[in-house]
């Protein structure tokens, strides 16, 4: 049993390892259909910089959605690039933004990049700030010890590491940021394909921009960066699916792809969390599966090129090994939404209901 399959804890999922799919999460128990059954909250989260004026960078909540207008009154004095929709949520974020976050952010040209990787700047230098010294603390080293049990501590061996975690890291870095460390980041896949030399310029540009005491090798910053980039997902603006963030899910990514999924993923729009429902009866043992694909109209061909080139894996789901490849009924199609139907308990008879558009099945 390795480190993710004692720690993940939940009533309902567990990891397993195996030598060809992976880690991968199945179920523990019997899940009904349209079960909330699993949630997650974000490990490090920063708003898209195209939305960044008027999505608060603590909650997110969308101030276009609110009153739409196109900025918000509160934002960060000493960077100008973060917004918030209340002096609360100003207040609870500092303790990611404020130092590490901040001061990057005081020397970051927005017109630099692209906005897509803007924001992936963004999540890393949010990250790198959760994982910085903060300024009181007194220890500049702690030791990677975990408790086996309550009041038990445990060190965790290198050799449960895919890559072994830096030496000496600082501050917030917890269970949660092991685990971050451990996911795939595809580093020799980008390398293989010559997306890595266009993704240097990137990661030396981030340290440029930290502060001395929070800067990592270039290497483990790399790490970083590409793990960022295999695991993000997108995070939705409040009742709408624009994008208006990305976030990093540490738990979520252990589950894999399908291109006919049984699980759906929905963000709660009271919080960051991101919520899984079963879209049918999933028995104990199942492989509980998401998609990677926004669209899961295209067909066969196109599904399995998309998650070539930026999963780096040739996909042998059920769908994808059938011979003739048909639309699965869960998609909306309502004046083309691509949304899922999910069967909702709000109904007795489980009538499904669109995650994106919210309508019902007729």
């Amino acid at each position: 049993m390795d480190f993710f399959e004692r720690w993940f804890m939940s009533e309902k999922v567990e990891v397993k390892k195996d030598p060809k799919k992976g880690r991968h999460l199945i179920a523990k128990v019997n899940i009904p259909a349209g079960e909330n059954f699993f949630n997650c909250p974000p490990f490090a989260c920063a708003v898209h910089e195209k939305t960044k004026t008027y999505v608060c960078q603590f909650c997110f909540l969308d101030l276009k959605r609110e009153t739409n207008t196109s900025r918000w009154d509160i934002f960060c004095g000493d960077c100008r690039q973060v917004w918030y929709c209340s002096p609360e949520c100003k207040e609870q974020d500092q303790s990611v933004h404020a130092e590490t976050e901040c001061e990057s952010l005081q020397r970051f040209n927005d017109q630099k990049y692209d906005p897509d990787i803007a924001t992936e700047v963004r999540v890393l230098l949010r990250l790198m700030g959760r994982i910085a010294p903060k300024k009181n603390m007194t220890e500049q080293k702690i030791s990677l010890f975990y408790p086996s049990a309550p009041g038990q501590p445990l060190q965790i061996p290198a050799s449960n590491f895919m890559i072994p975690p830096p030496a000496s890291i600082t501050g917030d870095f917890s269970i949660k940021a092991l685990e971050f460390w451990q996911l795939i980041s595809n580093s020799q896949a980008l390398i293989d394909n010559g997306t890595m030399s266009g993704l240097t310029s990137v990661v030396e540009y981030a340290i440029s921009l930290l502060p001395e005491s929070a800067r990592l090798s270039f290497h483990d910053t790399m790490e970083y960066y590409c793990k960022i980039r295999c695991n993000m997902f997108g995070v939705g603006g409040t009742y709408t699916e624009e994008l208006v963030g990305y976030g990093v899910y540490v738990e979520a990514s252990f589950f894999n792809h399908s291109c006919a999924p049984n699980v759906s993923l929905s963000r709660d729009y009271k919080s960051l969390v991101h919520q899984f429902w079963s879209m049918k009866e999933i028995e104990a043992g199942a492989e509980l599966n998401i998609t990677y694909i926004d669209d899961l109209t295209k067909n066969t061909e196109h599904r399995r090129a998309h998650l070539q080139d930026n999963y780096f894996f040739h996909c042998v789901c059920s769908r994808c090994i059938q011979p003739k490849d048909s639309v699965p009924d869960f998609i909306c199609g309502v004046d083309d939404c691509k949304g899922f139907l999910v069967p909702s308990r709000k109904s007795k008879a489980l009538k499904r209901q669109c995650n994106v558009c919210f309508r019902w099945e007729t």
